[in-house]
């Protein structure tokens, strides 16, 4: 805990150890795996064999040539599938386009390949993995490409963002056959490099403003006078004051100097606390996070993020574009972690959580941990907002099945029904 406390502006955990790293919000560049491939006999190459060799054996086993003459098509076919074969020696590569990307875009799949000879066939597909689909039905199907000798083939399949979070696309899957189809390569190749998928954006009705603002600059109203926009009050004219202050109707009226008083617009302290040890309602907490972190950060108001879970986690406060992509970068990094310690908020850095920050919680209030910390909170004299978001009605019959085959419920389950 020392080692955090004595290096202002890092990010860490209760335990002591380095936070999630400011860089997940943009992986860095991974090189693209590349594969060298070679052919193989296809299942076609291994049937016309056998005929060819059935009917030689036929015709010496029956002393008659009519069966050696049958297979004879067969044999032609081979040869000449073997004379316009050569070696392969097929080059791979599969990287993504894009090291981030928002719920719902598009992200391109860019692959190269480079053979030693003439394919007359490759069919190359994109099977993304689960935080990605196919970018329509065409990215769906295989595409059916030639390739020359030496000659590079360049091929862009894009892939829909469906799901947040730093995820791998999935496999460049692909298949080459030569001349006559009597030899075939195929393979699915890793995408290089994860994306970063960022939640869209929701709707916000209005923020919850802190009661207090502290710092010199923001969008939220203070009580306190000094220079601004709002209108605080008109009174006597003092030395210093500024020329364009000066309320000139009211000093024409009471045939003196009298001075507005306005409200500042200030920026304010705001933690976001994450409570992580209901996995059931955490993909809607984190979407919801995300939106309000642009919202206040658009405010400029001082953003932290704390992590409610097995270890506390936390992201110290800051302001600005660099922030939002570190807020962002961990919260799609969040995974649910449950454990049945709390080691409380006291193990957190005191200027995680200053006097006047205002602390907006999301949680579902389900487990007495997060409830307790958000107590904590209030009892240290917070202000503390807590977005309760309530977990999925679970079907009655469902619990019920779940319940007798843990063996938790002894009723009737078809009463539940």
């Amino acid at each position: 805990m020392t080692g955090i406390e004595d290096a202002p502006g890092e990010d860490g955990n209760a335990d002591g150890q380095p936070g999630p790293a400011p860089t997940s919000a943009a992986p860095a560049a991974v090189p693209a795996p590349t594969g060298t491939f070679s052919w193989h006999p296809s299942s076609k190459a291994g049937a016309y064999t056998a005929l060819v060799a059935l009917g030689i054996v036929a015709a010496l086993l029956t002393g008659r040539p009519e069966a050696a003459v049958l297979v004879v098509p067969f044999a032609l076919a081979l040869a000449v599938g073997l004379a316009r074969t050569g070696p392969l020696h097929l080059s791979v590569t599969g990287v993504a386009a894009k090291n981030s990307a928002v719920e719902g875009d598009e992200v391109p799949v860019l692959s190269t390949f480079v053979a030693g000879s003439d394919v007359p066939t490759l069919e190359v597909l994109v099977s993304p993995g689960d935080a990605f689909e196919p970018a329509g039905p065409e990215a769906a199907r295989p595409s059916g490409e030639t390739l020359e000798p030496g000659v590079p083939l360049e091929l862009s399949i894009p892939v829909t963002a469906v799901r947040w979070g730093n995820h791998r696309v999935g496999f460049l899957v692909f298949r080459a056959r030569s001349y006559l189809g009597f030899f075939e390569s195929g393979a699915a190749l890793p995408i290089s490099g994860p994306v970063a998928v960022y939640p869209r954006p929701q709707g916000l009705r209005r923020l919850v403003s802190p009661r207090r603002a502290n710092l010199p600059a923001g969008a939220h109203f203070s009580p306190a006078k000094a220079t601004g926009v709002d209108l605080a009050g008109v009174r006597p004219y003092a030395h210093g004051d500024r020329a364009k202050d000066v309320n000139w109707r009211a000093s024409a009226r009471h045939l003196g100097l009298f001075t507005n008083e306005r409200h500042p617009e200030r920026g304010s302290d705001i933690v976001l606390a994450l409570d992580t040890f209901d996995g059931s309602v955490l993909d809607r907490a984190v979407r919801a996070a995300c939106s309000l972190a642009d919202a206040y950060l658009a405010q400029r108001d001082r953003l932290a993020v704390l992590k409610l879970g097995g270890s506390l986690q936390w992201l110290r406060p800051g302001m600005g574009d660099r922030q939002r992509y570190l807020v962002v970068g961990t919260l799609i990094s969040t995974t649910p972690v449950t454990s049945a310690v709390y080691r409380g908020v006291d193990m957190l850095p005191p200027r995680l959580l200053p006097a006047s920050a205002l602390i907006v919680g999301l949680s579902s209030l389900e487990y007495e941990h997060s409830r307790t910390a958000f107590i904590d909170m209030r009892a240290r004299g917070l202000d503390v907002v807590v977005v309760e978001l309530p977990p999925p009605v679970v079907p009655r019959a469902r619990w019920a099945r779940s319940q007798a085959a843990s063996g938790g419920y002894s009723g009737r389950c078809d009463a539940m029904a």
